[in-house]
């Protein structure tokens, strides 16, 4: 879904993956045997190739639904008017961040919803809650808050409803690379 026709590549990611694992990683060069590649279910890569046809690139479809439960697995870190979002997160901040993000993974220009997003909210249970991480290179305490909870949405549109399973893939939010901003749609 991210990376649309380099998925035809996908085989030559894989490569680059083997010879790195091969080399080792980290600073000791461990030499990992457990990596496991599946594409559409479709085992492709266990230490070495197996069968890969031109079925395990093509992408499912995702079924639009009328109800949808958001369950936010880690803290969601989202600004609106300049100011972290602490318990009264929108549907629409939430699209806006990942769409942002599938623009800056993609290296495109960062524009606007094309569209209205048209749902009504069922149910809400969200908290704010409060992180603090201490940073040896900085020598400071950061504060790393963010909000928890579920949110069931109906008579939710067909584009917001793709949005969100994408951000079940990338993350929402700020400090995705820290473990912020996972969600599962239901």
């Amino acid at each position: 879904y991210l990376f649309e026709e380099l998925c035809n590549k996908m085989p030559y990611v894989l490569s680059a993956v083997h010879k790195m694992f091969e080399r080792g990683i980290t600073n000791k060069n461990i030499k990992p045997n457990f990596l496991q590649v599946y594409s559409n279910d479709v085992l492709v890569y266990k230490g070495e190739f197996l069968e890969f046809k031109n079925e395990c690139l093509n992408l499912p479809e995702i079924e639009p639904k009328n109800s949808v439960f958001l369950k936010i697995i880690t803290p969601i870190r989202i600004k609106e008017n300049n100011i972290f979002v602490r318990d009264n997160i929108k549907l629409e901040t939430i699209l806006r961040s990942i769409r942002h993000r599938i623009a800056k993974l993609q290296n495109k220009e960062i524009t606007k919803l094309p569209f209205t997003p048209q749902y009504k909210i069922a149910s809400r249970n969200l908290n704010f809650v409060d992180f603090t991480r201490h940073s040896n290179r900085q020598k400071t305490t950061m504060k790393l808050g963010g909000v928890l909870g579920n949110i069931s949405f109906s008579y939710i549109d067909d584009e917001s409803y793709k949005l969100l399973k994408f951000g079940e893939i990338i993350g929402v939010g700020k400090r995705v690379t820290f473990g912020f901003g996972n969600i599962k749609v239901f």
